[in-house]
């Protein structure tokens, strides 16, 4: 029988994901069999597992930290935003359907019974399951039906930790607050860990003498503030502050900012390379001339099509492609670069006529792990020879041309089996890349290989040499992130809390 401990949080965005990645680490590194685990995700960030199921990043993120593959059960539910009010709903990774927030909530009593036995199966399997709550317990319209904060807790009858942001201000504020309105569901907390916290810790006693007192919940832990390249689960954290090009680096990367960005994890990992100036556009003006242009995926192309169009950020891209910048297009991103992008209705509408093919979006959901090899740049002795590529697809949407376009990449594998095919374009010598791949930039040899010709083009050199490949460097900072909490937390609490003495 697996013991459980949930982490939850004052606010979205207070560290809760990553407190629950630490502490996964922290108990695998101790030998036991640790598995991650969140009801209910909303998310952008998306990842198809070896069996073609779709869960949500930020507990592969997690999976990683315990070293388990990932599993969508981990994720048994996954809420992907498509409109402002409605949600693409994924249950054990298959579609269910797009719902609005009010048939959604009155759904979710009818999930409960699914989540107990996934509970059942998973105590059954591990040492140890670490559970994650969402945005605040503390969201008393929505308590009555709640499947993943304290709902979540009753089900798996678990402890909680409270995790608070001193960073943005009102700490002490939020760790009343929330613990007050929760009232009898409160005793569930056991422990609270101050997050990311800057300066001199001793001056927090006073407050924290306080808080103990007010709430009865002792504070097991005050963790400051660490730097990091693990995957942030929230479209807020991607730093889009950056829109200006460094010219200490080679080269000039520039990410358009298209609306309902979906799978922006895609670009986490260029951050490896010292030679990329990695900057976003959310204007015109911002575009500029960059060496290489990114459309990243979208989760509502027609609007994120006509949001081009309205910031004149199609009129920008369309400029400096036509005056030499370099392509890649990922994911639905391709579908806005054809000729025409044809909605479900079978209205037809004008896209920004980068790539010559039609896009059409079918309201299918076709997800794969894929194994491929590139075309572009060559490798190999005879220089014909491709880079293998280990990737995801999530395609609601077809492409066509009545042209014959080379591919970017050749197919070998689809979720584990053999399958043989062509994937995405690859037009002018490598300068137009459309690709279906989610993970591309994670392919880090390739990666290095694509920037090499870039900068070569440009008739620049790199000064960086080829990084460690993604998945290390990943480890690397699993192992300072655990090392940093267990610095800073009182781990013999903690120990007791999970052992159900807190």
């Amino acid at each position: 029988m697996a013991k459980h401990i949930m982490i939850q949080g004052t606010a979205s965005d207070v560290g809760k994901s990553l407190m629950a990645a630490a502490i996964g680490r922290i108990y695998t590194n101790e030998g036991l069999r640790v598995f991650p685990f969140k009801s209910q995700n909303m998310a952008l960030n998306s990842y198809i597992t070896k069996t073609g199921a779709e869960m949500a990043r930020a507990q592969v993120v997690q999976a990683n930290a315990c070293r388990r593959e990932p599993d969508v059960l981990m994720n048994p539910i996954l809420m992907k935003p498509s409109q402002d009010a409605q949600s693409q709903i994924i249950i054990k990774g298959q579609v269910y359907g797009d719902l609005n927030a009010r048939d959604y909530h009155e759904l979710k009593p009818q999930l409960k019974p699914m989540l107990k036995e996934v509970m059942t199966q998973l105590d059954s399997e591990n040492d140890l399951i670490v559970l994650e709550g969402a945005g605040s317990p503390a969201e008393i319209n929505l308590n009555d039906h709640d499947i993943v904060n304290m709902g979540m807790a009753e089900i798996a009858d678990s402890s909680v930790i409270l995790v608070a942001d001193i960073d943005r201000g009102g700490v002490f504020a939020s760790i009343y607050g929330t613990i007050a309105l929760l009232k009898d569901q409160g005793k569930r907390i056991k422990g609270i860990i101050i997050n990311k916290f800057r300066g001199d810790v001793s001056l927090l006693d006073p407050g924290i003498e306080q808080i103990e007192a007010l709430t009865g919940v002792k504070v097991i832990g005050v963790v400051p503030y660490l730097p990091h390249v693990i995957e942030s689960e929230d479209s807020c954290d991607l730093h889009m502050e950056q829109t200006s090009y460094d010219a200490s680096k080679a080269l000039d990367v520039c990410v358009i900012a298209v609306e309902w960005i979906a799978n922006f994890t895609d670009l986490n990992s260029l951050s490896l390379f010292e030679d990329v100036s990695l900057r976003y556009a959310k204007q015109a003006k911002q575009v500029g001339q960059p060496d290489l242009i990114i459309i990243p995926g979208t989760a509502n192309p027609l609007r994120a099509l006509k949001d081009l169009e309205d910031r004149d950020l199609a009129r920008a891209i369309q400029a400096a492609v036509g005056k030499g910048s370099h392509l890649i297009a990922l994911g639905a991103g391709q579908t806005l670069l054809g000729q025409t992008l044809k909605d479900e209705a079978g209205n037809s509408h004008p896209g920004l006529d980068i790539f010559p093919y039609q896009s059409t979006l079918t309201g299918a959901h076709d997800v794969y792990q894929t194994q491929c090899q590139t075309t572009y740049p060559p490798h190999g002795a005879g220089e014909e020879e491709g880079y293998a590529l280990a990737a995801y697809e999530v395609r609601t949407y077809t492409i066509q041309s009545q042209d014959h376009l080379s591919p970017f990449a050749r197919v070998v594998k689809r979720n584990g089996t053999s399958y043989s095919g062509d994937e995405g374009y690859c037009l002018e010598e490598g300068r137009l890349i459309a690709s279906n791949l989610h993970g591309l930039f994670d392919n880090t040899a390739w990666t290095y290989a694509y920037l090499q010709a870039l900068a070569k083009k440009k008739g620049v050199k790199l000064k960086g040499q080829l990084p460690q490949n993604y998945a290390a460097v990943m480890e690397e900072q699993f192992q300072e992130l655990a090392q940093h909490v267990l610095d800073h937390i009182d781990k013999e609490a903690l120990d007791r809390i999970i052992e159900g003495e807190g």
